[in-house]
């Protein structure tokens, strides 16, 4: 897969090289920090370490696995999350994730099985995966396919006596092919069957479908530059649940070695969604809109567009040890949205994150 090795990040390392295991052993440490604010002011902060690793098993086999431990603090927003403003209570929670995946290596395949789960205070997830993948037999074309279930556990501080459940099976059918020496094309298309309790706990005017269903297409070129020595990765998403929320995304990315083990990596991405068939918008009559058999205020579920700005810089030293620190950007409005004005009630919202990571090789 000569295109897959030219350019980076295209695919995780696993999918890019699915007939071989891992030649070295690879574990890492990685620092994000999150912020996010309204025009009434700062909402959330969130810091994030988490650790990963990824090492060969005898002839055949490979194990990965991660851990994270998320601190969130901040202002908690009201409950439309809307232009009203902030309720001035204050929030902090942490969760504990973790996973693991061992995968087994055939001759032009690989078949992997992996675990996850996540705990906070008022939510619990566990969930399991299997995935294939086959190359053909020029091994300039992948085929992936793989099925996931998930079981969640919902509760509220704000009402003891909640303990809901949701459930979730989700699968992926995709391709990765060769086109030539330098450029290489991905697509798949994912489709998630969820049943249970989807609503906020923590918002007034929140009451959701029990079952939702949907459904993504994303597919992926780059293009290598053997002038500069760069390569170009570029991205398109389609998305759509039967809530009515339909969305694309746009995203493009530039791979830039300078100097001697340096790369940087500017990107740009753009989001569009459309409302769900049940969001209200403020400052409508919520009274009248609790009649209805379905309704919601959180403006994740609104008519919105938005930009993400970013920035990576990752140096390689010897002895293979490697630091990357990435930079993004992101503001949202409502008047951003393609094709139409949005919902109105919803304010502009800002976040912005650094990451900062550090992997060896042995």
């Amino acid at each position: 897969m000569a295109a897959a090795l030219a350019l980076p990040g295209m695919v995780s390392t696993q999918t890019a090289k699915a007939e071989a295991v891992p030649e070295k052993t690879t574990i890492g440490f990685k620092y994000l920090n999150y912020k996010e604010s309204q025009q009434t002011g700062e909402r959330m902060k969130v810091g994030s370490p988490s650790m990963f690793f990824l090492a060969p098993i005898a002839d055949n086999y490979s194990i990965e696995g991660s851990f994270v431990l998320d601190s969130m603090s901040g202002a908690s927003p009201s409950s439309y999350n809307t232009l009203s403003g902030a309720s001035g209570k204050g929030i902090h929670d942490y969760r504990k994730a973790g996973d693991l995946k061992l995968t087994a290596f055939l001759d032009r395949a690989a078949i992997g099985v992996g675990i996850a789960a996540s705990k906070e205070h008022d939510y619990e997830s566990n969930a399991f995966s299997l995935d294939g993948r086959l190359s053909n037999a020029n091994n300039n074309a992948t085929f992936a396919a793989g099925v996931g279930y998930s079981d969640d556990r919902i509760s509220s501080s704000n009402a003891p006596n909640l303990h809901e459940k949701r459930r979730t099976t989700d699968a992926l059918f995709g391709i990765t092919q060769v086109l030539t020496p330098i450029d290489l094309i991905q697509s798949n298309i994912t489709l998630s069957i969820g049943k249970g309790y989807f609503s906020d706990p923590y918002k007034d005017f929140d009451k959701r479908p029990d079952e939702r269903t949907s459904w993504a297409w994303l597919t992926r070129y780059n293009h290598y530059f053997k002038g500069p020595g760069a390569a170009l990765h570029t991205s398109y998403r389609y998305f759509k649940n039967d809530w009515g929320i339909a969305a694309h995304t746009i995203e493009t990315a530039w791979y830039q070695p300078i100097g001697t083990g340096w790369t940087l990596r500017p990107s740009v991405r753009y989001y569009t969604q459309r409302a769900a068939d049940f969001y209200r918008d403020p400052p409508l009559d919520f009274v009248g809109a609790t009649t209805a058999t379905r309704f919601s205020a959180d403006t994740r579920l609104a008519a919105f567009g938005a930009v993400t700005l970013g920035m990576k810089v990752t140096k390689q030293f010897v002895h293979d040890w490697t630091v990357d620190v990435k930079y993004d950007w992101y503001q949202q409005r409502s008047n951003w949205r393609l094709g139409g004005e949005g919902s109105p009630g919803v304010e502009n919202f800002i976040a912005k994150w650094w990451q900062i990571g550090i992997s060896k090789k042995f």
